[in-house]
C-alpha cells in the first residue's frame, strides 16, 4: 500500500524517537543514581539500564497477536501511555525497588511499541520510499536517544530525578499517532498468510541484531563510569558524549539508502570496521576529545548496521508477517542490551586480564567487532565465488 498522506511518515517517526535507546536515555545520570542509592549493589544499579531490555522481549513477541485482535493503532497508543507512566515514574521513585518496577513498565511499553513502529512501514510505503523510511526510522531512533541523553546529562547535574523528564517526549508521539496515524487496512488473506513459517533469514537477522547490540550497548552501560573514574568530566560530559554517538548514528540513518548503494556488498564489513576502530580509540582515550571521536565512529557503524538489518527483515516477509518478524528482531535488540554487561564483563575479567580496568568493556567489544569483520569478509568471498561460477566461461580445448 502506498500512501499520499504526508502526515503518516512524521507520525511513525515520532514513535521511533522513543524506542531503541529508551533504556539508555538516562545513562548519563547512572553514576548519580548509584550515589543516590549507596546501599544498592552495583549489579542492581546497572539493572536500571538493562532491565527494560529484558522485559521488552516477551511483550514484543505477543505484540503481533495483540495487533490482530485490537489493531495496530490501538496497541500503539496503549504502549505510548504506558511509556509515559513507566518513564516519568522513575523520577519519583523513593527506593531502588520502585525504580526498577518503573523501569520494567517502561520495558513492557517499548515491547508493544517497537515492532509496530518498524512493521507499519510496509503498510504505507513500498520500494525505494520504504527503504528510505527504514533509514529515517533509524535516524529517529538515534535522534531521540541523542536528545534524551543530552537533556539527561545536563539536568542530572542538578538532580538525577530530573533526568527522567526526557521521557516526556512520549506526549508528542501520542499526539501524532492519535491525530495523524490511521489504522492500516487489513487484508482478507492476512490470517492465512500469517500461518506461514517465518523465513530463516529473519532468525539470522535476529542473531546479527543481538551481536550488534551486545557490543554497542557496552557504551551506554559503561561510558559514564569510564569518564568519571578517569577524571574526564561530569554527567554533562557523559551526556555530550552520548549525544555525539547518537548524533553520528542519526546522520548515518538519513543517508543510509545512498551509502548502501555506494558501498554495495562491502557495506557490512566497512561498517563493522568503523565500529571496531571506535571501540579501540575509546579504550585508549585519555581525554574527552578522543572519547568523542571514538563514540562518534561507533555511532556511524551502528547507524548503518541497524537499518540494514531491519530493511533485510522487511523485504524478506509479507505485510501479514511483518509485525511477528519485527518482533523477533526487536526482541534480539533488547536481549543483546540485557546480556551486554553480563557477557562482556565476564570476557573482560576471565579471558582478557590485560584489559582490566574501566576501559575493559571497550577492548572486549573491539575484539568481538574484529570477529564480525572476519565473518563479513568470508561472506563477501563466498558470495563472489558463487557469482563467478554463474558467469564462468568454458575453457577452450
Amino acid at each position: 500500500m502506498v500512501t499520499d498522506n504526508k502526515n503518516i511518515g512524521p507520525a511513525i517517526l515520532s514513535v521511533a524517537l522513543l524506542t531503541v535507546m529508551a533504556g539508555a536515555a538516562i545513562s548519563p545520570a547512572i553514576a548519580n543514581i548509584a550515589k543516590a542509592f549507596p546501599i544498592a549493589d552495583s549489579g542492581l544499579i546497572k539493572l536500571v539500564l538493562t532491565l527494560p531490555s529484558l522485559v521488552v522481549i516477551p511483550f514484543a513477541l505477543i505484540s503481533g497477536r495483540l495487533c490482530d485482535f485490537f489493531g495496530k493503532r490501538t496497541v500503539l497508543l496503549t504502549g505510548l501511555i504506558l511509556y509515559l507512566v513507566g518513564g516519568l515514574g522513575g523520577g519519583f521513585a523513593g527506593t531502588i525497588k520502585v525504580l526498577l518496577c518503573c523501569r520494567a513498565l517502561l520495558g513492557l511499553s517499548v515491547g508493544l511499541i517497537m515492532p509496530i513502529s518498524t512493521a507499519i512501514v510496509s503498510d504505507f510505503f513500498e520500494g525505494e520510499k520504504a527503504m528510505q523510511m527504514m533509514g529515517w526510522i533509524s535516524a529517529s531512533n538515534n535522534f531521540g536517544g541523542m536528545a534524551a541523553q543530552m537533556m539527561a546529562g545536563i539536568v542530572a547535574t542538578l538532580s538525577w530525578r530530573y533526568a527522567f523528564g526526557a521521557y516526556a517526549m512520549g506526549f508528542v508521539a501520542i499526539g501524532m499517532v492519535f491525530f495523524y496515524l490511521p489504522e492500516p487496512a487489513r487484508k482478507n488473506k492476512a490470517i492465512d498468510t500469517a500461518k506461514k513459517n517465518i523465513p530463516i533469514i529473519v532468525y539470522l537477522c535476529g542473531f546479527a541484531m543481538f551481536a550488534l547490540m551486545l557490543v554497542f550497548y557496552s557504551v551506554p552501560v559503561n561510558l559514564s563510569f569510564f569518564i568519571e573514574k578517569n577524571g574526564m568530566g561530569s554527567a554533562a560530559s557523559s551526556g555530550m558524549a552520548f549525544a555525539m554517538m547518537t548524533g553520528s548514528a542519526f546522520l548515518m540513518g538519513i543517508y543510509f539508502h545512498r551509502i548502501k548503494g555506494a558501498l554495495k556488498h562491502f557495506a557490512i564489513a566497512v561498517a563493522i570496521s568503523v565500529m571496531a576502530g571506535g571501540f579501540g580509540i575509546l579504550y585508549l582515550s585519555n581525554g574527552i576529545v578522543s572519547v568523542f571521536f571514538g563514540v562518534g565512529l561507533i555511532g556511524l557503524g551502528q547507524g548503518f548496521l541497524m537499518p540494514f538489518i531491519l530493511h533485510s527483515v522487511r523485504t524478506s516477509v509479507d505485510a501479514a508477517q511483518s509485525v511477528s518478524a519485527m518482533a523477533i528482531v526487536s526482541s534480539m535488540v533488547f536481549l543483546g542490551q540485557f546480556f551486554s554487561p553480563i557477557i562482556i564483563d565476564s570476557i573482560g575479567k576471565r579471558w582478557m586480564p590485560v584489559s582490566r580496568g574501566s576501559g575493559s568493556p571497550f577492548i572486549v567489544a573491539c575484539g568481538m567487532s574484529i570477529g564480525g569483520i572476519v565473518l563479513a569478509v568470508i561472506q563477501i568471498i563466498v558470495t563472489n565465488n558463487k557469482n563467478n561460477k554463474h558467469h564462468i566461461k568454458p575453457k577452450e580445448i
